[in-house]
């Protein structure tokens, strides 16, 4: 299919397909950060049918949106599918403010986007708002660094599923806007921990792999 949402991934069945399965019929606004895509973006407008979907390159350069065509919808197969709208639009017509759902796919170096992520999450106003940046670990992302990169008013979670499928960029990290400062306190101090806990993980994995090779030698 050509994107990561559409082939088997951990985070797509354990993340997206049960934390977004509620707002299946919400009228949502969501920015997708990435590779345009096409198929990528058709799958989350048929997933969230009511939803608007933005689209913005790696450079955010070039924008579109993706809607659902309601007048025309086509069977196939005795299947009625969805006839997918895509409009070029002028990146300054996205308004940060009102997106419910940011999803950064991108793969470029660590201090670029988590600039542009934190200059796009600073504006979001709605509510629960959340900020999801996928492959963190493949694209050498420091977990410590994301956490100092969380605005002050946002809670954020790790989700690892490497070990599930022994992929290395399976994994997630998740920012959702808080209006609870002690939750908030809370979540930091926890992400600080795992953090220095991976760190130590990862050390004592690197030192191993260095013994191991140099005893074969």
């Amino acid at each position: 299919m050509g994107t990561d949402q559409a082939w088997p991934k951990s985070y797509v069945e354990k993340f997206y397909g049960t934390r977004l399965k509620k707002f299946a019929n919400d009228e949502m606004k969501i920015l997708d950060i990435g590779k345009y895509n096409q198929t990528c973006l058709a799958m989350w407008c048929y997933y969230l049918e009511n939803a608007q979907i933005f689209g913005l390159d790696e450079q955010a350069e070039y924008a579109v949106k993706v809607t659902n065509d309601p007048y025309h919808a086509f069977n196939s197969d005795g299947i009625m599918k969805k006839n997918i709208l895509i409009e070029q639009i002028s990146v300054s017509t996205i308004h940060a403010r009102d997106l419910n759902l940011i999803i950064d796919r991108r793969s470029l170096e660590t201090d670029r986007r988590l600039d542009t992520i934190k200059a796009y999450a600073n504006q979001l106003q709605q509510r629960h708002a959340v900020v999801v940046m996928e492959n963190v670990k493949d694209a050498g992302v420091n977990l410590m660094a994301l956490i100092a990169a969380t605005p002050p008013d946002f809670t954020c979670h790790f989700h690892d599923f490497r070990t599930h499928r022994m992929v290395s960029d399976n994994c997630l990290y998740v920012m959702r806007r808080s209006d609870d400062k002690l939750n908030i306190l809370r979540n930091r101090i926890m992400m600080l921990g795992q953090s220095a806990l991976y760190v130590v993980i990862e050390r004592t994995l690197w030192i191993g792999v260095k013994l191991s090779s140099c005893l074969r030698r």
